[in-house]
């Protein structure tokens, strides 16, 4: 449906060359139009939301990114799914930007709007569960708390159900391993303890 305009297909055409300074502007057009025509809480408009932000990401404008979702993600009440992939980016720039407090914080809200829809029947935001534990997991690993990161991570593959997931967490964990094994090389006491808990 986005195709329809003009904008948005100048901005595809340059942002697939990887000229994303040049898509922005016409992302941003596009937006203002959308938004005020049909609000933030259209699957149009979060789309549109999350290509600015995530080009502002690439280019390393992470404070432009942050701005853009932090002003919008609160607004957004019933498009929950698409909240929630917003939040997840939020918590990738918040990353990037040396921010790893304010990348949990945002991890954690997006893994409590999955679980607060559970009572819920085939819950359809199930699908993001491995997602969102995953980033969860992440962020607790950055902010060296392991014995979380474990626990989260591990959910993550749990719950992955796409050949992409299942890659996805399985590397997340192995970056867990790694970071054990960096950190505590095999022989130490440390490194035997874990494995030891690990095989009990």
């Amino acid at each position: 449906q986005l195709a329809v305009f003009p904008e948005f297909k100048e901005a595809v055409e340059h942002e697939s060359n990887g000229k994303f300074a040049k898509a922005l502007p016409a992302y941003e057009r596009t937006f203002d139009s959308l938004h005020a025509a049909i609000g933030i809480e259209s699957p149009l408009t979060t789309s549109l939301l999350y290509r600015m932000s995530n080009l502002h990401r690439y280019l390393g404008q992470y404070n432009k990114s942050l701005n853009l979702l932090q002003t919008y993600i609160p607004k957004i009440q019933n498009n929950l799914e698409d909240k929630i992939k917003l939040q997840q980016l939020q918590s990738v720039v918040h990353l990037l930007a040396q921010q790893p407090q304010e990348a949990l914080s945002v991890a954690e809200s997006s893994v409590k709007l999955c679980e607060e829809q559970d009572h819920h029947q085939n819950n359809p935001l199930s699908r993001l569960f491995s997602s969102v534990y995953g980033q969860l997991g992440i962020c607790y690993l950055v902010n060296q708390d392991l014995h979380e990161a474990e626990t989260f991570l591990q959910m993550s593959c749990r719950w992955a159900e796409t050949p992409t997931e299942q890659l996805i967490s399985t590397a997340n964990n192995g970056s867990l391993l790694w970071y054990r094994l960096a950190n505590n090389p095999p022989n130490t006491p440390e490194s035997f303890n874990y494995w030891k808990v690990q095989q009990e």
